[in-house]
């Protein structure tokens, strides 16, 4: 049996300091993801930026229910299991670089060590709270397009409904809206997630602040849903109405980020007045901050210097923590210090069998010490009648703990262009005859498009699919002790002569003269 000393009941080592210690460590095993979660999404993706605030507001609602950890005890075997857990998925999204997994251990774990610090009767108390910090963490990639694609359908739809009821004739045809002389498209941007998430975790906090029956808590959290989808499909039928009387101009630049700003707003209120008219429903009046319990009580006395519920779980939790990182540092990463033989991307040929020329281009150094790659090539080739072709390939020795390549569907959004389709077809892979998986995009900025194509060289693979790369990384870092591998992607624009058609002619060309050539500079 673990002898713990009595210091670990003292103020100095109690539950707070326990807790915050354990977080820590949690922290430290999955910075990469957590980092990831910060600076990409939550300060720089609009649909995330509430982000940094779901802490917030879990701790001021802890804070109100702080009596609750008087007397709390127990809560051992409950807190062990979640951080065995937790750090079990830190352990697999670094190894596979799906920082979702990681990210969502880290909450596991960190839920792990308040159970151990402050006991099973504080936990049940704070349940809400704590699961509500799931609104920080992004949506992984499959559940996110779909309900992308999803809500830019419903919003384009609604939008239009509402332009014909007010006796505008308009055409839709997928997601694009024809005013006649205009046409709009309903991109990723108009999809209303940028409100539906936020609006989410404000639905929660006054579903855990109102005074009042369950299900009326439970109709003013869900019933952000349709209020964000509905009123994103009067923004967009309000700029389908502003361009038919003042031109194109209205749906861009400040215009556009103020109706963003308006409609939020206009979100906001309608959760208010819902939660009005529930009051009256209920049978209560008076003034609507009444109906929310805002109120902070007083701590109670010595309850910051509580002492460690399972102060035998917390030592536990800390080695299964410092074990994981020792192990996530030692035998997970061995395979990759064996150097690859492969030729470098500056050997790669500037003359496609005399059919393509090409120039090279470099990365800015701020954007390469965000993507950490170990080799790249960026050019651009012009082939037979002037098709313009360009040719981007990441080249990762080792894709563990946050390094590997980003995927275009995030990082193509990050520089302004706009996702308007993305399906994926099928090539044939000169190197074993064989259909391969690519992913074609059509990207809008502005009155430009262009049409991409993407996929990832993985140890002799070609995938399109991001979370099945992820899936090869962490198989093949086990068996093969291996994990490099390559994002290649090929880009020409859409012009008003052959449109689509052509562009992909001309990057199917492209491709048959490129794929041949990869396996030197991506190992198979």
């Amino acid at each position: 049996m673990v002898s713990i000393p009595p210091a670990v009941m003292t103020t100095a080592f109690g539950a707070f300091a326990g807790f915050a210690a354990l977080t820590l460590l949690l922290a430290i095993a999955a910075y990469p993801s957590l980092a990831w979660m910060v600076t990409h999404d939550w300060f720089g993706s609009e649909d995330y930026s509430h982000g940094a605030l779901v802490p917030v507001i879990a701790a001021y609602l802890i804070r109100q229910r702080i009596g609750s950890f008087v007397g709390s005890t127990g809560g051992a075997g409950f807190g062990i299991a979640c951080m065995i857990v937790g750090v079990g998925a830190i352990l697999l999204g670094n190894l596979s670089t799906v920082h979702t997994l990681a990210q969502y251990g880290f909450l596991i774990g960190a839920i792990g060590a308040f159970a151990l610090s402050f006991g099973a009767t504080a936990t049940r108390r704070n349940a809400l709270p704590l699961a509500m910090l799931a609104f920080m963490i992004p949506l992984p990639n499959f559940l996110y397009q779909p309900l992308s694609a999803q809500l830019q359908l419903w919003s384009s739809q609604l939008g239009v409904a509402c332009l014909r009821a007010l006796g505008i004739t308009v055409g839709l045809h997928g997601n694009v809206i024809d005013l006649g002389a205009y046409q709009l498209q309903v991109l990723e941007a108009c999809n209303g997630l940028r409100y539906l998430f936020p609006l989410l975790s404000l639905g929660a906090l006054f579903g855990v602040l109102y005074n009042g029956p369950v299900w009326q808590r439970w109709t003013l959290f869900l019933s952000a849903i349709p209020v964000a989808i509905v009123l994103n499909s009067l923004r967009i039928a309000t700029i389908g109405l502003t361009v038919e009387r003042w031109g194109v101009g209205a749906a861009e630049g400040f215009v556009h980020d103020v109706e963003g700003w308006a409609v939020f707003g206009v979100c906001v209120v309608a959760l208010l007045i819902e939660a009005k008219l529930l009051m009256r429903l209920a049978g209560r009046s008076g003034a609507l901050l009444g109906a929310f319990d805002t109120v902070l009580p007083n701590a109670p006395a010595g309850v910051y210097a509580r002492p460690l519920a399972a102060p035998r779980g917390c030592v536990a939790s800390v080695a299964i923590v410092c074990g994981a990182l020792l192990l996530g540092a030692t035998w997970l990463r061995g395979g990759d210090a064996a150097a690859l033989e492969r030729r470098s991307f500056a050997e790669f040929p500037m003359s496609l069998d005399g059919e393509w020329i090409g120039r090279r281009g470099t990365i800015d150094a701020k954007y390469l010490d965000v993507l950490q790659l170990d080799d790249y090539l960026m050019a651009s080739y012009v082939g037979p009648s002037g098709a313009a072709v360009g040719f981007y390939s990441a080249y990762y020795g080792s894709q563990l703990a946050g390094r590997s390549a980003h995927s275009p569907r995030s990082c193509l959004p990050g520089d302004g262009w706009e996702i308007a389709n993305l399906t994926t077809i099928e090539l044939i892979d000169p190197a074993t005859g064989r259909n391969a998986p690519v992913n074609r995009v059509v990207i809008v900025k502005g009155a430009d498009t262009q049409l991409v194509y993407y996929w990832f060289q993985q140890r002799g693979r070609m995938v399109a699919n991001e979370y099945l790369v992820k899936w090869y990384i962490l198989t093949d870092s086990l068996r093969r002790g291996r994990s490099d591998g390559a994002l290649v992607r090929l880009t020409t624009p859409v012009g008003a002569s052959g449109g689509l058609a052509a562009a992909d002619a001309t990057l199917e060309r492209f491709y048959r003269r490129v794929a041949p050539r990869l396996p030197a500079y991506v190992p198979s």
